[in-house]
């Protein structure tokens, strides 16, 4: 089956951080709204400034061939507007 492969882009360093499998765009935006409901995201710079991150998709793995095909890195969504914004209680989309 093929997965896509998304990573994390630093707009401040310009540095994609290490990348991680998600079934679709969806998956990737759900998997990281999730990792923002951690309390040890707040401890690191993705969760203190997320801000200056966006989801990018990189690439494809099959996982029955091992094969990955990297594509040209395309912009998916900010992490800003997937944080849960506990003043107000809701979600930016």
């Amino acid at each position: 089956m093929k997965v896509a492969l998304f990573s994390v882009f630093d707009k401040k360093t310009f540095v994609y951080l290490a990348p991680f499998v998600a079934r679709s765009q969806v998956d990737a935006i759900r998997q990281i709204k999730a990792s923002f409901k951690d309390p040890a995201m707040c401890e690191t710079p993705v969760g203190q400034n997320p801000e200056d991150f966006d989801i990018m998709l990189v690439g494809s793995f099959d996982d029955e061939s091992g094969d990955i095909a990297p594509v040209k890195p395309m912009f998916i969504a900010r992490l800003v507007d997937l944080r849960d914004d506990s003043r107000s209680g809701t979600v930016s989309t």
